[in-house]
């Protein structure tokens, strides 16, 4: 036998008990999450009779009329209450029963955003709280679930609120973060797919900023790893935690900024889904892959009656969006800014189809005043784009006068044309399912003597799309045109010859060309230059193999000066 004797020094002794502490601290932390889980357990069991109870009597509710001007903006706070309060039930329920979460989905990140802002727009006790939207032109798909993507945006605006003491503005801001991270292969060379599973490792950053009083940085390193509060008598710091579990079960993270007297912001950076979770995924109501909206011509022989389209929309941006967006798929808007002003132009004109905004600044009348007037006009294809759709009372609206609601910011929007009995010439067509989508033609051919740019435009965003033309005169261009992807560019016979320079994005959403195989393709159609448009820095996208083909990067999505890339 050996008599070993083992001797520790004092440091080592503390800390062998700090560690002791340390495991002690968990095994309390695990206890308390238990119990936390049963009572979670039996509060989701407890709500869900009276949540059914609740949901009867708003059902009964929603025939009642009142003419309070209020009335609709309490059931809307109440049925969205309703709604959370029952996802919360379930998702709780699932996880503690089955020991999974609720199955992850498809869903709208702009819808649930507007649902949570509504809930505080429509209720007294904020309304000195101005909310600010600042989104992206075009709809973005998340996936997950979308009831724990709002609370956590919830938490964060609860405490904005706290914070400005029910007094100040909120921006809500939606731009994308699109860094590519590729793996090398052994040579050191980078592989051409990327390492995560999200496409392209494109991200979405969602941010929060409020104008209240801000903190310091040993306080918001505080408030950021969770469990600490300030200032609220009844703050546990739980709220923070579930944000960053929230924003980790998504694949993503949660950065902050603040200083003292500027307000705080708060930044979500979610992956999008993958091209494959795209098309293979389940959908909630809010993701709209695409809207497709249908349109006849008149019957008759005259010119004037080929595939158009009413447009009613006191904005100007969206009106000029909506003609955009329009002329490409070769359909002549037809656009107005009121009820008003429908009056007017309609008249006799044989028209099938109109898209209307719901809410006029320049009207007493609404979009359903304008539908039941078009309806009495005898048009057949009627939908409300509206960035209310959200609200419950807008929901049944649309089933009161069986039509479709078309979200803002818009989806892809695709137009169905339907040839009427005893007209059988289509122009050229590409077929999709029973309808057929008309190929955009070449557009916005002007000429400005002859010594304007020729300029092709690659970009899946109708906001980056309308603002080159926005820009067209000042950037000396005679002749733009654009394209949402390279499929639209290559099947409407653009004559490459005549392109002096070519602008192309570096994610271009549901198109199979990759910019590698873009950049090579005008290259070799004689393109003297082809110019990656992404705003990113020439570093930030070396991995990227497309960067070594094409003539430059510009450094904004819009350069300020073409003849400078020339």
């Amino acid at each position: 036998m050996y008599d070993v004797k083992t001797k520790f020094s004092i440091s080592e002794l503390e800390e062998l008990q700090q560690h002791i502490l340390t495991l002690q601290d968990n095994e309390k932390k695990l206890a308390i999450n238990a119990s936390l889980g049963k009572i979670a357990t039996q509060v989701a069991h407890d709500i869900r009779g009276p949540l059914s109870s609740m949901d009867v009597a708003l059902s009964g509710l929603v025939k009642v009329k009142s003419q309070d001007p209020n009335y609709l903006n309490y059931l809307n706070i109440l049925e969205l209450a309703s709604k959370r309060l029952q996802g919360t039930a379930d998702g709780l329920l699932k996880k503690r029963e089955e020991g999974e979460e609720k199955e992850a989905v498809l869903f709208s990140l702009h819808y649930i955003l507007d649902e949570l802002v509504g809930e505080y727009q429509t209720q007294e006790q904020y309304r000195k709280i101005l909310f600010k939207k600042e989104y992206l032109s075009q709809s973005i798909q998340l996936h997950g679930d979308p009831t724990k993507l709002q609370r956590a945006f919830g938490n964060i605006v609860k405490n904005a609120v706290e914070a400005m003491k029910g007094e100040g503005t909120i921006t809500v801001r939606t731009r994308f973060n699109e860094k590519k991270s590729f793996p090398q292969d052994v040579s050191g060379n980078p592989m051409r797919s990327p390492i995560t599973s999200f496409g392209d490792d494109r991200r979405v950053v969602i941010s929060l900023t409020d104008t209240g009083p801000g903190m310091g940085s040993a306080t918001l390193s505080k408030v950021l790893k969770g469990g600490y509060t300030e200032g609220k008598a009844d703050g546990h710091g739980i709220g923070m935690q579930v944000v960053r579990e929230v924003a980790n079960d998504f694949g993503g993270e949660i950065t902050a900024e603040s200083q003292l007297g500027q307000g705080t912001t708060f930044h979500f950076k979610l992956p999008l889904p993958s091209k494959d979770l795209i098309t293979t995924a389940i959908r909630d109501e809010s993701a709209l892959e695409k809207f497709e909206i249908k349109i006849e011509r008149d019957s008759s022989d005259s010119p004037q009656n080929d595939f158009r389209i009413l447009v009613v929309d006191d904005d100007p941006s969206m009106r000029a969006l909506w003609k955009m967006l329009l002329e490409e798929q070769g359909v002549t808007p037809i656009v107005c800014e009121s009820y008003e002003d429908v009056e007017r132009k309609l008249g006799d004109e044989q028209i099938t189809t109109a898209v209307v905004d719901y809410h006029y600044d320049n009207s007493v009348h609404n979009g359903a005043d304008v539908i039941r007037y078009l309806k009495t006009k005898g048009l057949k294809y009627l939908y409300l784009c509206t960035a209310e759709y959200w609200k419950p009372e807008v929901k049944r609206l649309a089933e009161e006068l069986e039509i479709k609601i078309c979200p803002k910011p818009l989806p892809k929007i695709t137009i169905c044309h339907r040839e009427p009995e005893g007209r059988g010439d289509l122009p050229k067509a590409l077929s999709v399912g029973d309808c057929f989508v008309a190929e955009a033609p070449r557009n916005d051919k002007q000429s400005t003597n002859g010594k304007g740019l020729s300029v092709l435009v690659i970009d899946d965003d109708p906001g980056i799309r309308l603002s080159w033309k926005v820009r067209k005169e000042m950037l000396k261009i005679s002749e733009l045109t654009s394209y949402p992807n390279m499929e639209a560019c290559t099947s409407n016979g653009v004559v490459y010859s005549e392109i002096d320079i070519a602008f192309v994005d570096k994610n271009v959403e549901g198109s199979v060309w990759t910019l590698e195989k873009t950049v090579q393709y005008l290259k070799a159609q004689g393109i003297p230059k082809v110019i990656i448009a992404t705003g990113e820095s020439a570093k930030e996208i070396s991995d990227d193999p497309a960067s070594h083909l094409a003539d430059g990067i510009a450094k904004e999505k819009i350069p300020k000066n073409i003849e400078e890339l020339l």
